[in-house]
């Protein structure tokens, strides 16, 4: 008795995983980077000139990353590159 399924296409159904996550993660981060850059706008007109600044307010008026934690100049400048 033969068990199990037919394993010939794991690569072809692999690559097409990983493309639609890839494209569902691109999706997300893009929407939560044009969800901020209003905030982050704001920010930048009431004086905070530098990425540190920004991220600094960012974490004062407690809006977190995507992941919870608290905001470092180098993830402003990502979202700000997204946008």
């Amino acid at each position: 008795m033969k068990l199990g399924g037919n394993r010939g296409y794991l690569r072809a159904v692999g690559d097409k995983g990983r493309e639609i996550s890839r494209t569902v993660r691109t999706r997300t981060v893009t929407a939560r980077a044009a969800d901020l850059a209003p905030i982050i706008t704001e920010i930048r007109t009431s004086g905070a000139s530098s990425l540190r600044q920004i991220a600094a307010v960012l974490n004062e008026r407690g809006i977190r990353t995507p992941h919870g934690s608290e905001w470092q100049a180098f993830q402003v400048k990502s979202v700000l590159e997204r946008v």
